[in-house]
């Protein structure tokens, strides 16, 4: 047997490959029911001396090193917050079409797809294109999506707050005052 050979001590010849949860290193075992081991044998020393002691592991963000409780990933709840919070802003960036698709489905109730055909009109109001990007009209009430408007013509529907009487009284108010 060579230098760092792996062995099947039970001679059945299925080989199992695993990452450890503790240091997250590729491991291999063996058996006939599968992948059962959570950790790579230098951290299962560690956790049973840990474990028979009472003692206590490192917190699992990177950048804290402080004694966590054996039972326990993150020393505190704020570390544990602050780690979640790293691997979302980490998952974003990295999938940012996936981002995008998720939250105009949750906002709107339409796919990415449906978003972009509409915004690729022009405004419904006025015709003009948006050199910025076009805005998606939608009512606050009921959620449904109305179209496409320029940046002005979606704060100032927002801004009545999708009220008809104060946009007539608005227009009356324009009439009335013009030179």
């Amino acid at each position: 047997m060579g230098v760092g050979e792996i062995v099947d001590p039970l001679g059945d010849g299925v080989e199992y490959r695993y990452t450890c949860e503790q240091c997250a290193k590729g491991a291999v075992a063996f058996g006939s029911r599968g992948p059962v081991k959570r950790y790579c044998e230098e951290c299962s020393k560690v956790r049973r001396r840990l474990r028979a002691s009472g003692g206590a592991r490192i917190c699992h963000r990177a950048d804290c090193g402080k004694e966590a409780a054996f039972n326990r990933k993150y020393c505190t709840e704020e570390c544990r917050s602050i780690a979640w919070k790293s691997q979302i802003a980490g998952w974003q960036k990295a999938n940012p079409e996936a981002r995008s698709r998720a939250r105009i489905k949750h906002c709107y109730g339409i796919s990415l797809e449906r978003y972009r055909e509409i915004v690729s009109r022009p405004c419904a109001i006025c015709g003009a294109y948006e050199q910025g990007g076009m805005h998606l009209d939608h009512c606050h009430r009921s959620g449904k999506v109305r179209g496409s408007l320029c940046k002005h013509h979606n704060w100032g529907i927002g801004n009545f707050r999708d009220n008809v009487d104060h946009l007539r009284a608005a227009i009356a108010y324009i009439e009335a005052n013009r030179e």
